[in-house]
């Protein structure tokens, strides 16, 4: 026996329905924002960012959790930045100026660390301060 499309349509919200309360449920589940409410939610987010490093990650297209590992710096750490609960000391602002300016290399240099490579000793052309 087919189904009436009224008893589809039924448990196809029913669904959509519990869908959406397991996702409200779950803190590690991204919030479902209705129109305006992702410019409010970005605002909020640009209030608390005070050193660019969710808009860093934003711009790299990268979930928190991928943007920790790549780059080696614990989760915990990044989100602490992210909420403003901590500000980057200056080594992790030069880190952080570094993965903007060029992250494929972090990463790389990152990966290479962590499988215990020595990193070549190459010269490199670095460009010096006008005043030193």
């Amino acid at each position: 026996m087919k189904p009436r499309r009224e008893d589809a349509e039924a448990l196809a919200e029913a669904a959509d329905d519990e869908i959406a309360a397991a996702v409200a449920s779950d803190p590690d589940a991204a919030p479902i924002l209705r129109e305006g409410e992702l410019d409010a939610f970005l605002a909020r987010e640009a209030e608390r960012d005070l050193y660019g490093v969710a808009r860093l990650r934003r711009q790299l297209k990268m979930a928190q959790v991928v943007f920790a590992d790549r780059f080696g710096i614990p989760l915990t750490t990044l989100r602490n930045w992210e909420q403003g609960r901590c500000e980057p000391d200056q080594a992790a602002r030069v880190l952080l100026a570094v993965i903007e300016a060029d992250p494929q290399l972090v990463a790389w240099v990152v990966t290479e660390r962590r499988r215990g490579t020595a990193l070549p000793r190459q010269a490199v052309s670095i460009p010096t301060p006008a005043n030193s």
